[in-house]
């Protein structure tokens, strides 16, 4: 049986408690898991059978609404050694209309690896209810994020980050080159190749770097063999036939690369770096992000900007973002100078908006708003000015949808089958899941100086229900028994199922099958 379990799955004894002290009927972690429930977050998690998460996907209700808001393009890391346990940390941004970045969502786990990845994943689509739509997802070269991201997500392009990319060809290529002059044209080189706009002028570039580097075979075999079986994932050739709005510009990755950063850095320096400190970043921060998005779109939707007093805006005022209308001006300059290059459907294909030839096209005339790609617009309905999390849920939907169902199947059911159907469900509404935090891995010898620092919360907040449980915690230890469902959704090996030192004997019901348990 697989250690690992659905914590939706499950129930445990009462004797469970024994694992950790409890205050107030709760341990600890329940009592942060309360204070999800309350503030909205959504959550998906997986622990042992001794209660111990080993999986935890989590989204703050404002991340979920500006994902489902802007649902096209995410770009996806993880950080390590940053919490007290030493679990992988995911962290996946979004990137709005404004050209400003989002936390979408966290996800802790046991280990980097594809297993791992596609649950997170798979938690992710659950919780934004994207099905596929994502258009691009862009990773560092991670093999089993971006083999999760294939099963997962099969539709979308994984780009990788050409500033990740361009960061390794440095590093394991420098140390070929005499002088850093002559290094420092090897990289302007290799930016050429990466910068190619076509696959002629890619094979013109990497032909010119192979002739520089005619005595760097360590080199050139290092890229030959490590990057160039994906060039087709940070090539410009290939990764400008793919809609990224941008994110693959040097501005747009180090807006990612930055709320990377920050994440990194305020773990590092924070006290603990445990669940309960990526809840407060993530709180903060979204707090301040969702309220420079509300003024932006309050902003933009009355305001012109000077550049679009022209009949060509006409019907794009106050339904477009001024992000979207300045790059559509750049353009538009370019149809008026005659500095148009060929045609080559880039800028249309990446970016969704009009080119300089479509532009031209149009002679002067009000560009339609059909032309603008939903990613940049400000009129939308799913883009609501509320800060509740009033978008739709698709499990509560389910749910509910359930319960219309089972009121009229309940009154043909037999005497015998209402019984039992009665105590699950009672049993259902009276359990809270019991469960602890993962094994504190301690470091070895001093802290890093980053650990020694004041943490500085992104805003100030009182002691949550989490922190007074926590302070005056001690801890036992004992074993546990679990139930859960097999992949084939049946009960494996089990007769009872336990709860608050009840126990409800399956063998009493034998009419009474497997089909008809609601753990799911």
């Amino acid at each position: 049986m697989n250690p690992t379990v659905s914590s939706s799955h499950v129930v445990t004894p009462n004797n469970a408690i024994q694992r950790e002290v409890m205050v107030d009927g709760d341990s600890n972690v329940t009592a942060l898991f309360e204070e999800f429930g309350k503030a909205g977050y959504s959550y998906d998690l997986l622990h042992d059978s001794q209660g111990r998460i080993t999986n935890l996907f989590l989204a703050h209700p404002i991340s979920v609404k500006l994902a489902r808001a802007f649902p096209y393009t995410f770009v996806m890391d993880s950080t390590y050694k940053t919490n007290i346990y030493n679990m992988p940390l995911l962290d996946v941004i979004g990137i709005s209309c404004f050209n400003t970045f989002f936390y979408a969502g966290f996800g802790f786990l046991e280990r980097d690896d594809e297993k791992n990845y596609t649950w997170a994943l798979n938690a992710f689509k659950k919780i934004a209810g994207h099905g596929d739509r994502p258009v691009v997802i862009v990773t560092t070269w991670e093999l089993a994020l971006m083999n999760a991201i294939k099963n997962v997500y099969p539709t979308t392009t994984n780009l990788l980050c050409v500033r990740n990319v361009g960061k390794n060809v440095s590093e394991n290529c420098k140390k070929y080159f005499g002088c850093a002059k002559q290094f420092g044209k090897f990289k302007l080189s290799w930016k050429n190749v990466v910068n190619s706009t076509t696959e002629a002028q890619f094979v013109r570039n990497w032909e010119e770097l192979l002739s520089f580097c005619s005595d760097k075979k360590e080199a050139i075999e290092y890229i030959n063999n490590t990057w160039l079986p994906w060039k087709q994932n940070f090539v410009c050739a290939w990764t400008d036939k793919s809609l990224h709005f941008g994110i693959s510009s040097s501005s747009a990755r180090a807006k990612g690369a930055y709320a990377h950063a920050k994440l990194k850095e305020y773990l590092q320096i924070s006290t603990g770096g445990g669940f309960q400190e990526v809840k407060d970043y993530l709180h903060g921060t979204m707090i301040l992000i969702f309220t420079e998005i509300k003024a932006k779109l309050g902003s933009q939707s009355i305001s012109v900007l000077s550049i679009c007093r022209m009949s060509l805006f006409k019907q794009l005022l106050y339904r477009v973002s001024h992000f979207a209308l300045k790059e559509i001006y750049e353009q538009y300059k370019k149809s008026e100078e005659g500095t148009m290059a060929p045609c080559t459907g880039h800028f249309m294909a990446t970016m969704g908006l009009p080119c300089s030839h479509k532009i031209k096209e149009w002679h002067g005339r009000a560009l339609p708003v059909e032309l603008i790609h939903p990613n940049w617009r400000i009129d939308s309905a799913s883009l609501s000015l509320k800060t509740d999390s009033d978008t739709p849920n698709d499990v509560n939907a389910k749910f509910d949808k359930l319960l219309n169902e089972l009121q009229p199947k309940f009154q043909l059911w037999s005497l015998n089958k209402k019984e039992f159907a009665t105590m699950v469900i009672t049993k259902l509404i009276n359990q809270s899941d019991l469960l602890c935090e993962q094994v504190i891995q301690r470091p070895q010898g001093s802290l890093p100086k980053s650990n020694k620092k004041r943490a500085i919360s992104p805003t100030r907040r009182d002691p949550s229900r989490f922190e007074h449980v926590e302070s005056s915690q001690t801890h036992y230890s004992s074993t546990s028994t679990c139930v859960g469902r097999n992949s084939g959704g049946t009960v494996d090996e089990y007769d009872y199922i336990f709860h608050d030192n009840n126990s409800l004997d399956l063998n009493l019901y034998p009419d009474f099958s497997s089909d008809y348990m609601l753990f799911e």
